[in-house]
């Protein structure tokens, strides 16, 4: 079964980044930028009172789908640099 392209090359990022630890540091400051964004969007922009968002209603929490899993992403390169880093 093939991989998607973007979770093979989040998968070798991932790898390097216990090797070459400057790389995992980037990536982890460059995840969590994007999830600072992404979560300032989502508080800037509250979801707008339609008839179509009145049927995607039980949909509302989707859209902390993006800051979580960037955050998510942001951890998981952060303690892998660490662990890189200390050893």
């Amino acid at each position: 079964m093939r991989k998607i392209q973007l979770e093979r090359l989040l998968t070798e990022l991932y790898d390097l980044s216990e090797d070459f630890w400057p790389l995992g540091l980037f990536m982890t400051l460059m995840f969590g930028v994007i999830t600072f964004l992404s979560l300032s969007w989502i508080l800037k922009h509250p979801p707008i009172d339609t008839p179509v968002s009145d049927a995607l209603a039980p949909f509302k929490w989707l859209r902390w789908a993006l800051p979580v899993t960037f955050a998510s992403l942001t951890l998981m390169f952060g303690l892998r640099t660490w662990s890189a880093f200390r050893h």
